[in-house]
């Protein structure tokens, strides 16, 4: 039999950086190691993007990801994480599975992205930079809520009122390094996913992956302190769609034991 299938990409706000009232910040290293020895920025000039923007990366991936059967057999939905570097020629490298789904989901998103023509470099003081990005791709067999279609691709993004600073202030503003995460020295992203309403609003907030000590819920009350975001459109239209955070808790080295 067959079945609706929706292929979704949930694009990351990505590179949010925050300073708590303690010196402890709040960066974003995607994972550990640096696999490819150059520096790494926190907080570029201009971020890297895919040719014509996030519009057009939606349109990438429903054209060129393929729900694998195995997947669609077993009823296997959910996110995989890709990180992957953006060199300064545009060029994609150094690809990682950093969140596994499985049933050939890693496969086909891996293979997607690595298929991805060059995109703009991230820039730092007007100079291009090689900089790491992650990405989650979306499995999910078609479905409606009682609310309303949920849409995971759209011709424009929800955004925080006033944009990536604003969201970057707010966070600076309401966010601290819990005491219990900062004697332990844990270290590590905090993931929380959500829903912008048509109106704004935020809804179904959740705790995706979480490295306790306290962060977990100082993120989810980060974000639900947050005010109503401009919502994604399509066609003209507001529309509801899933968003995903990370929040990273990052020791400076004055800090760790």
């Amino acid at each position: 039999m067959k079945k609706d299938l929706l292929l979704g990409l949930i694009l990351l706000m990505f590179a949010i950086g925050a300073k708590a009232q303690t010196a402890d910040t709040i960066t974003d290293i995607w994972w550990n190691d640096n696999d490819n020895g150059t520096e790494i920025f926190s907080a570029p000039q201009e971020f890297p993007s895919f040719p014509g923007g996030i519009s057009e990366l939606g349109k990438y991936l429903s054209e060129h990801l393929a729900y694998p059967e195995e997947a669609i057999e077993a009823g296997i939905v959910g996110r995989v994480f890709i990180g992957f570097w953006v060199m300064k020629d545009g060029s994609l490298d150094h690809f990682k599975v950093l969140q596994s789904l499985g049933y050939g989901c890693d496969e086909a998103a891996l293979e997607v992205i690595k298929g991805m023509p060059k995109w703009s470099p991230a820039m730092n003081r007007d100079v291009p930079i090689d900089y790491r990005y992650t990405l989650p791709v979306n499995f999910k067999l078609g479905e409606k809520d009682d609310v309303g279609e949920l849409i995971t691709c759209v011709e424009v993004m929800p955004k925080f009122p006033g944009g990536v600073q604003s969201l970057t202030e707010f966070i600076t503003a309401n966010l601290s390094y819990p005491q219990e995460a900062k004697e332990a020295g844990i270290e590590g992203r905090v993931f929380v996913s959500f829903i912008v309403e048509r109106d704004g609003s935020l809804s179904s907030i959740q705790l995706l992956r979480g490295i306790g000590y306290g962060c977990d819920e100082e993120a989810m009350a980060v974000v639900k302190k947050m005010p109503k975001w401009t919502p994604a459109t399509q066609r003209g239209k507001p529309v509801r769609m899933e968003y995903l955070l990370p929040i990273i808790f990052k020791l400076e080295n004055e800090n760790k034991n």
